[in-house]
Parts: structure tokens; sequence; C-alpha cells
């Protein structure tokens, strides 16, 4: 019984310290696995949460360039209605006291326009009508009825019409009709037919400060 006790103390146990290290082994392997795993779901919850940080900054930078868009937007009509309200104090005047305008001459105090009495051909070149490169005389309004239109490209899109040409090349060009003022790019409905009226090549064909007044009294709802 003793050397069967033996035999048993020392090749029993042995394999029981055998397998009990085994199943240490694999514990142990588990637990790096199972850290492995951890690891790499951290890491794929860690992309899935950078993934929609970086998704939700776009929606806000998406929906920051929109109210900035908005606002322009909104910024830009204000404008345009203060211009076409002071579009609608200006004819009047223009049709009481027909007379050249430019942006030099032409103020606003205090939301009425004031327009400061010159000459024609002190103004600049780009709002002399053809026949006054010409050196025509006999269509004095209707000259001026061409500046007021070219006032109106101007004041619209706070560029000078024509700053590329020099005065030999407009003397040429527009006084033989080769280059005629464009309607702005955006311009208003209202403004359209009165640009193209005003700034027609045939001062005939031009209408007077009355005319302008009765014609478009509706669409810059001007008292005729």
């Amino acid at each position: 019984m003793e050397s069967i006790s033996y035999l048993s103390r020392q090749h029993c146990f042995p394999q029981e310290n055998r397998t009990s290290c085994y199943n240490r082994k694999e514990s142990e392997d588990w637990k790096d696995l199972s850290s492995e795993s951890y690891k790499h779901s951290n890491a794929h919850a860690g992309a899935s949460c950078s993934q929609r940080s970086a998704s939700e900054n776009e929606q806000e930078q998406r929906k920051e360039v929109c109210s900035s868009a908005e606002t322009e937007q909104s910024s830009d009509e204000s404008l345009l209605r203060e211009k076409l309200q002071f579009l609608r104090k200006l004819l009047p005047l223009l049709r009481n006291s027909p007379q050249p305008i430019s942006m030099r001459n032409v103020t606003c105090q205090q939301g009425d326009a004031i327009v400061q009495p010159t000459h024609i051909r002190r103004m600049q070149h780009c709002y002399w009508a053809p026949e006054i490169f010409r050196a025509e005389k006999g269509a004095e309004e209707k000259s001026f009825v061409y500046t007021f239109g070219v006032f109106i490209i101007h004041f619209l899109t706070e560029e000078l019409p024509f700053s590329n040409y020099d005065y030999p090349q407009l003397l040429y060009n527009v006084g033989m009709g080769n280059l005629l003022h464009e309607v702005p790019a955006d311009c208003p409905l209202q403004l359209e037919s009165i640009i193209r009226d005003c700034c027609s090549f045939n001062a005939e064909k031009r209408p007077t400060f009355k005319e302008l007044c009765e014609r478009y009294s509706t669409a810059l709802e001007i008292e005729v």
C-alpha cells in the first residue's frame, strides 16, 4: 500500500501538475487573446468615433457655409433694395431738372438724392454718349439720359464701365457704335429695360426722363 501510495504521489500528482500547468497556460493564452481582442475592439471603436467626429465636423462646416451664404445673400438683397430706393428718388429729380449725372456728382444725404450740376464733357469718358464723342449737337437731354443708364451700371456693379479703354479707343468704338454698354449680370428685372433704353446707340430711340418715369413708374414705384 505504501508503494502504491508512493507511486501515486510520484506519477499521478506530476500528471495533475502538468495538466494544471497546461490549463494555466491555456488560460493565459485566452487572457492574451482577450486582451488583443479588447485592444482591437477599442481601436475599432476609436476609429468609428473618429469617423463620426469627422462626419459631424463636416456637417457643422456645411451648416456654417450655408449660414454664411444665407447671410451674404440677405445682405446683398438688402443693399439692392437700398439702391432701388435711391434710384426711385433720383429719377424724379432728373425728370424735373434734366442734367448729366455720374457717380462723381450724385450724392446721398439723409436718404435723399442730391445732384451737383456739371457739364457732360467734364465727366468721365465712359459716361459720354456716342454723339458727344462725335461732337454733335441737338440731343442734349437724350445725352443726359445716356449718362443715367451708365450711372445705373456703375451704381449696381460698383465698377467703372469701360475702365480698360483709353480715350482714343472710346472715341472711335463708342462713337461708331462698336462698343455698347451691356446689362450687368444679376441685374434686377426692373432695371434691365431702363439700361437698354437709356444706353441705346441711337439718341432718337432713348426716352426722356419724363418718359422714363411714365414707363417705369410701376416697376420703380415712382409717382408720376
